[in-house]
């Protein structure tokens, strides 16, 4: 699917507390594309942060999200369904897409 956005991975520059885009090749992080710039919205510091942090993990939780929704549809028609029309799948499936979306999650949380 081709993108409309700025590809990730997204990153925050600590300095300024933007985000900015993947580097180019040859260059360093710090010269990515700025994508955002975050906002404490009046509060402290440590929301500044969290706001980054969701806004760096955007790509990674849209990934997530397309991949949960991929393999559920492709897992609800490879599951068994039972005569009552009830679908049966393996457990271990569903903790993989757990996994997934916390993993993504983990990302939109801010440094300590």
């Amino acid at each position: 699917m081709s993108e409309k956005h700025t590809p990730g991975p997204w990153h925050i520059d600590p300095s300024l507390g933007n985000i900015l885009g993947p580097a180019r090749a040859g260059h360093t992080d710090a010269d990515g594309p700025l994508v955002a710039q975050a906002y404490n919205g009046g509060g402290s510091d440590d929301v500044g942060d969290a706001n980054a942090a969701l806004i760096a993990a955007a790509p990674a939780l849209l990934a997530a999200c397309r991949s949960v929704a991929d393999t559920l549809v492709l897992g609800v028609r490879q599951s068994d369904r039972t005569d009552d029309g009830t679908i049966e799948v393996d457990a271990d499936w569903l903790l993989r897409l757990a996994g997934s979306l916390a993993d993504a999650a983990a990302k939109a949380e801010p440094n300590p």
